[in-house]
């Protein structure tokens, strides 16, 4: 799968994945579209920021969000 493939799976656009506006939406499916690339296919922060067209450092925030918000779901669930 490759990065058109996982932004129609997000029905979005590879422009709005590249581009610098959006939604929470959007910046959430940004997010989610670094994590996949990361931790799926092992692409280096750079080669994501270089698809994405970000600063890697913008890379590794999104994955660090991802990380942390599953972090704390997981939590939720235990005191559930």
């Amino acid at each position: 799968m490759d990065f058109g493939e996982l932004c129609r799976k997000f029905q979005t656009t590879k422009k709005a994945m590249q581009g610098r506006r959006g939604s929470q939406g959007l910046a959430l499916k940004r997010k989610l579209i670094a994590y996949i690339l990361r931790n799926k296919y092992c692409l280096s922060y750079p080669e994501i920021a270089q698809i994405m067209k970000k600063d890697h450092t913008t890379i590794i925030y999104y994955i660090r969000e991802i990380n942390n918000t599953k972090k704390w779901l997981s939590l939720v669930d235990e005191e559930l």
